[in-house]
């Protein structure tokens, strides 16, 4: 869209917030293989910003859906270099109330943000229930007991590729 998010469809001009983010994770990941064209990137930051300072949601009212992808968006965030610790702050405020996604994204935020793999000790120390009951937030996330296993995996990736327990987290999955 012309603000630096993605539509649900092609042409569309309201922003699909997941799918945003996730579009700008799959650029993230691109531009570190492929020249992305001029000003795609930082148009899409830019929005990730916007979003995490906006009330803005399309998430019906589901406060899990809208703190996961806030998480998300965090975490694309910190892949870029752009670290928000009013953002972390807030998450970690409502750890409790995180599906297991956030939970991951937060804690990849932090680890990337830090540069080791430290804070990510937090999802082993109280194990993520990795079961989803909301059915809107499992389907407008895509959040799932599987697709969680895998978000463990690639923040690990993100920050220590060669560590045992990234080995083990690749063979789980």
């Amino acid at each position: 869209t012309d603000s630096g998010g993605f539509a649900y469809w092609p042409g569309g001009s309201e922003v699909y917030e997941w799918a945003a983010v996730y579009a700008i994770h799959f650029l993230t990941e691109a531009a570190k293989k492929i020249e992305l064209p001029d000003g795609l990137m930082g148009r899409s930051v830019k929005w990730l910003q916007a979003y995490l300072g906006s009330n803005y949601s399309n998430a019906y009212g589901d406060p899990s859906y809208i703190l996961s992808t806030r998480a998300y968006a965090v975490y694309v965030l910190a892949l870029n270099g752009e670290y928000r610790q009013a953002w972390i702050n807030y998450l970690q405020d409502r750890y409790e109330g995180l599906d297991p996604s956030a939970r991951i994204f937060l804690a990849g935020a932090e680890a990337v943000n830090a540069g080791n793999s430290k804070p990510l000790a937090v999802l082993d120390k109280k194990p993520l229930d990795l079961s989803v009951n909301n059915l809107h937030h499992r389907v407008s996330s895509l959040e799932s007991a599987p697709r969680n296993q895998a978000l463990k995996l690639m923040v690990w990736v993100a920050v220590d590729p060669m560590s045992e327990t990234t080995n083990k987290l690749a063979w789980q999955v």
